[in-house]
């Protein structure tokens, strides 16, 4: 990870550790998009999505990866599962690419 952003070195920094407690670190409104990608069980995401959309201006954009995952099928995976009820709750729609990314944008 640092290799790969080692041109943006002085406005990346990376954060080892659970992801909600990470999240505490921002203020509410702060961030411009969030990218998901850690833990894939349903009660993992939906815990990461709770702690890390409060942190997104509106406007602000929510990505993921691993919406359409094999892992769904093989090993009880809930991406799909917890963002779909996410986006039922707020009413935010969820779009999906092709290779598993979702986003959502939160309102304006």
């Amino acid at each position: 990870a640092r290799h790969r952003v080692r041109k943006m070195s002085d406005r990346v920094h990376i954060i080892k550790g659970d992801s909600v407690e990470a999240a505490e670190w921002f203020d509410d409104e702060m961030l411009d998009f969030v990218f998901l990608d850690g833990n894939h069980f349903y009660e993992g995401v939906y815990r990461d999505i709770r702690a890390w959309w409060p942190k997104l201006k509106p406007g602000a954009l929510f990505f993921g990866d691993d919406y359409w995952g094999r892992g769904d099928k093989r090993h009880g995976w809930g991406v799909g599962r917890a963002i779909d009820e996410w986006s039922d709750e707020t009413g935010c729609p969820v779009w999906a690419r092709p290779l598993n990314v979702f986003y959502m944008e939160k309102p304006k």
